[in-house]
């Protein structure tokens, strides 16, 4: 109605800091990967970055990791290595946390540098 102000009701993030067992996103993410590897018939182990956009807040980042020990976890001996990574970052040593970048991984450090890379996006745009 006319100058009655909105009512405002905040969702959920997807990934809920207070629900440490709620892996539905990570879960997700894995059949991604999968889907990709088969699609693409890539051999296993498989080589995985999740990767996301890089962020100013360590809480942010904090949620990248979780996603990452949760992937890993889920393809288990399917992946050699579940490792993080951010597309970029800021300049100054208080955003370290975002390292590696993905440029600074893939193609450079082992196991990362030889064979083919799954790079799982952790973000719903581009």
């Amino acid at each position: 109605a006319p100058g009655v102000p909105p009512h405002l009701a905040l969702g959920s993030c997807l990934v809920d800091e207070a629900t440490p067992d709620d892996v539905r996103v990570g879960r997700a993410i894995a059949a991604g990967i999968l889907r990709t590897a088969r699609v693409q018939k890539l051999a296993r182990p498989y080589r995985v970055v999740l990767v996301d956009h890089g962020t100013t807040s360590p809480l942010v980042n904090a949620v990248r990791g979780r996603l990452t020990r949760t992937v890993r976890s889920l393809l288990g001996s399917r992946a050699l290595a579940v490792e993080e990574a951010s597309m970029e970052r800021r300049d100054g040593s208080e955003y370290d946390f975002n390292d590696p970048l993905l440029e600074r991984l893939v193609g450079v450090r082992p196991p990362f540098d030889t064979g083919d890379v799954i790079v799982a996006m952790a973000f719903l745009q581009p």
